[in-house]
């Protein structure tokens, strides 16, 4: 009878359904078979992740990002200095870019798009769990990608280098010209 309810136990963990990596991570605590403990399972919970930094703050203390769609431009700040600039080819009309500010949520040094034919994405870095990245492609300057932030190949993998999850990416629609320009943005 022992056999029977750990190799339930087993089961029940085996083939739990993975977590909604929106919600909070609740584990339960389950003692051993045999082991007398009052009340009920222990649940313990993980506290959640720090809040991604602001854009004042990734301007400050790490890498600050700053995406013109109007001018397929890309900034790179680091410790509140220019660090490099270069263009881009980003979303077409129906695929658009977002707007918005977006921390680094993942990084690849070779990935694949599972949404796009299994199009190369090299130094891919997430912005969105919907599937917008940085990545090494082929710019044109011009919108050109299904919603991506195409970089130069060389430039990706240097800022590939110098991010993490403290940096900090900016997409504006606005037209920047300068590195004061997109530190104002930013």
């Amino acid at each position: 009878m022992t056999i029977f309810g750990a190799a339930s136990l087993l089961l029940l963990v085996s083939f739990a359904p993975p977590p909604d990596p929106a919600a909070p991570n609740p584990q339960l605590l389950y003692l051993p078979v045999g082991f007398e403990a009052p009340g009920e399972p222990v649940a313990l919970t993980t506290p959640p992740p720090p809040p991604p930094p602001t854009p004042g703050q990734a301007l400050r203390d790490g890498v600050l990002i700053v995406v013109s769609l109007s001018s397929q431009r890309l900034f790179v700040f680091r410790k509140g200095e220019p660090w490099a600039s270069t263009p881009v080819s980003t979303g077409v009309p129906g695929k658009p870019t977002p707007v918005g500010s977006f921390p680094i949520l993942q990084k690849q040094v070779w990935h694949r798009s599972t949404l796009y034919s299994d199009a190369p994405m090299p130094y891919m870095q997430r912005i969105t769990w919907g599937g917008i990245a940085l990545h090494a492609g082929h710019v044109t300057g011009r919108p050109a990608s299904h919603g991506c932030i195409r970089l130069p190949a060389g430039f990706a993998k240097k800022l590939y280098a110098i991010t993490d999850s403290t940096s900090v990416v900016v997409i504006t629609r606005e037209r920047l010209r300068s590195a004061d320009d997109a530190r104002e943005r930013g």
